[in-house]
Formats: structure tokens, sequence, C-alpha cells
């Protein structure tokens, strides 16, 4: 299985793909065999000789390991080193395509730089482009309402030109209209002074000025309705404050009063002691016993008990 996986090479110059016979490189030896075949058989006059195929040579080495390549001084190589040919060529393979990768890798890196300028010269071309764009129709704007307020202003002067010279002709000037609107305005001020105080002002011109002026001084009256509301909400809920304030106040008071009532020493209802070092004191006569003993009672519960009576009455 070994010999016909194989790659088989050449015996004369260790080379694979052809066979000593048709080697490129020729030795002395493999001349004489072949003039000695060609002169003891001739061939058959009558049929031409068969075609031979001739591979073409291989690859000359490269420049950088042609002493490791070769053989001898004549270019030629010894017999039975094909494997160890193949791996040093596989070698030189090897660095020559790290170096590839290495000057690829070099050229990279140096038009990194160039195609970062190229990239940043580009962005700041469309940059100006950008602001000259706006600039342009910035002026062009300024331009089209400068235009327009001269019109404007060549029109207004036109007719103020052409009043003038009708004015001579008996038809109301500029001087003549600026009276009438100061009238109108004093009009104005005046009605809006006298509203609805007297008559003998001078006549209401405009309805919709009046209408809107009782509109106003009827949501006033509305507001200030509204406002008297809230204000009387606030004095009752402020007065209930209060007197719920004072009952609080009522109640810890007496709750005060009913809680030193009961520590006080003479009462003998009570069995508290004052301080827990303090012993409880018991009645100085000797009360007789009744046919039904009363239960016992702990004095600590009805300590709680007291208290729990004194905590809900504050809370209240």
């Amino acid at each position: 299985m070994t010999s016909t996986s194989s790659v088989r090479t050449c015996y004369n110059c260790g080379d694979p793909n052809h066979f000593a016979r048709w080697c490129p490189h020729n030795t002395a030896m493999t001349n004489v065999n072949r003039t000695a075949v060609t002169i003891g058989q001739t061939p058959i006059p009558a049929l031409p000789p068969p075609p031979t195929f001739v591979p073409p040579p291989p690859p000359p080495p490269l420049q950088a390991n042609v002493g490791v390549l070769s053989g001898s001084s004549t270019g030629q190589y010894s017999k039975g080193t094909g494997w160890t040919n193949l791996s040093r060529r596989v070698a030189v393979l090897e660095d020559s395509v790290g170096k590839m990768k290495a000057w690829y890798d070099a050229a990279i890196e140096k038009e990194v730089p160039h195609r970062e300028e190229k990239e940043n010269v580009s962005k700041e071309k469309e940059k100006e482009e950008r602001r000259l764009n706006k600039k342009r129709e910035r002026e062009a704007l300024n331009k089209k309402f400068h235009d327009a307020m001269n019109a404007r202003l060549d029109e207004m002067y036109e007719v103020v030109r052409g009043q003038k010279r009708r004015g001579n002709n008996g038809e109301p000037t500029m001087e003549k209209l600026l009276k009438e609107i100061e009238k109108l305005q004093l009009a104005q001020s005046t009605v809006g002074r006298n509203h609805g105080a007297s008559t003998s002002g001078p006549p209401i011109c405009d309805d919709t000025l009046l209408a809107k002026m009782m509109q106003e001084h009827k949501d006033m009256e509305v507001k200030l309705e509204m406002v008297a509301v809230v204000n009387k909400r606030v004095e009752s809920l402020e007065e209930s404050l209060k007197a719920v304030k004072q009952q609080h106040e009522h109640a810890l008071q007496e709750a005060e009063n009913w809680k030193k009532q009961a520590l006080r020493s003479g009462n003998k209802w009570s069995w508290l002691a004052k301080s827990p070092s303090s012993q409880l004191k018991m009645p100085s006569t000797t009360p007789c016993k009744s046919t039904l003993e009363r239960p016992s009672i702990d004095p600590t519960q009805l300590a709680q008990l007291h208290t729990l009576e004194v905590n809900a009455l504050k809370e209240m």
C-alpha cells in the first residue's frame, strides 16, 4: 500500500512527475545509453517513429536558495535525495510566502494613513461645501427679504407722494388722516373710562368692543363669586379643625388627670407602684372575707390594662 500511494521521483534529479528516461537534466551515462540504444536498434523504414512526449522543464529554483537546491556546481541533483529536496523546497516556499505576507502587511500599513488622510480631506471638502451652500441660501433669503421690503417701501413712498399731490386738489392728506386716527383713539379711551356712567359722552361706534367688555365683566363677577365660596369653605374647615384640636387636647388632659389619680398613693383602687423598685402597698386594714371568694388578679395584667386604656384615650 505504501509503494502505490507514494510519489515516484526521478532517479537522476529527484524531481517528481517524470522518470529518469525523460529527465531534462541529462548526464554522461544517460547520453551513452541513449546513443547505444539508437545505434543498436534501427527503426522500421516503412513506419515513422512514434512521437515521444517530452515534459516541460521544471521552473528554476529561487535565487535565495540556489546553493541549497543544487547538488553541485553544475546544477545537477544527487540521486536518492528526492524527499530532502522536496522538504527544502517546501521550506523555501513557506519562507517566500512569509516574506510576501510581510511585504503585503507593510504595504497595507503604509496605505492606511494615506487612505485616512484622503477620507479626512474629502470630509473637510464636504463640510466646506455644505457651509458654502448654507451661506448662499442665507444670502439669497436675505436678498429676497430686502427686495420685498424695498418694494413695499417704494409702494408706500409712491402712495404718500401721490396723496400729497392730490391734497392740493382738495383730497385728504396724511396729516388729516393722522388727526382722524387720534380722534378715534381718544373717543375709544373715553368710552372705556365712562362705561355706563353717563350718556353725555360720544356715541359708541364699536359694538364688538362693548360686548367684549361686558363679557369680561361677567367673567370677573363669576370668578369673585367662586373665590367667596372657596373662602367660606376654608373658614369652615379651619373652624372644624380647631374644634377637633380642642377635643384632642381635652382628651389628653383627661387622660393625664386619670393617670395621676390612678397612680396616687392614697387611692385604694390602685395597687400600682410608682417605680419598679418600690413594693406594692397593701391596705392597712384586713378586708373581711366574704362567702364568695373573688378570683385573684395579677397586678401586671392590671397595669397593662391601664396603659392600654391610657393609650386609647391619647389616640382619641
